[in-house]
């Protein structure tokens, strides 16, 4: 996790998987891949409340179907980039504060490197549009809204089938 997903949940590590499916554009290699996936991180405790609307602690999961164009760079490396749609599902702990789902448009871009026939690493940065954080410290106390867009890293190990 990175920037505003911190700040949500104070954690910088999450579990996530996910399943694409490529077709080849042409002979040079241009590949489309479609892709879904679940991304989880989840905050182990909760903080005490402070004055940042950003600082509340939250469980954050993610649910995302998205695109990519994947371009071969030489040998087993390809780059990719494209858009992603995104669920939220933000829960936050702290008593008095709400917690908001939406979904909302990203964009990725990342990499690949093909070690074996069927085994490759794979690296990408992620960010999307959260929508905003609305806290409500007491019933008099009046809406604030901060944009937040979280963004996180991923790598992982893929196998193609």
């Amino acid at each position: 996790a990175q920037e505003d997903m911190v700040r949500l949940t104070r954690e910088h590590m999450g579990l996530f998987g996910e399943i694409s499916a490529r077709r080849a554009l042409n002979a040079e290699g241009l590949t489309l891949n479609f892709h879904g996936g679940h991304l989880a991180v989840y905050r182990k405790e909760v903080a005490v409340a402070t004055t940042d609307p950003g600082s509340d602690t939250a469980d954050v999961k993610n649910s995302w179907v998205g695109m990519d164009i994947y371009y071969p760079v030489k040998g087993g490396i390809h780059l990719y980039t494209g858009p992603t749609l995104n669920m939220w599902d933000i829960v936050a702990k702290t008593a008095g504060k709400r917690a908001d789902s939406s979904a909302k448009f990203g964009w990725r871009a990342g990499g690949t490197y093909s070690f074996l026939t069927r085994w490759a690493v794979d690296i990408n940065y992620n960010v999307a549009e959260w929508t905003r954080y609305d806290p409500r410290l007491a019933e008099t106390a009046p809406k604030q809204q901060v944009r937040r867009n979280p963004s996180w890293v991923s790598v992982g190990v893929s196998y193609k089938f």
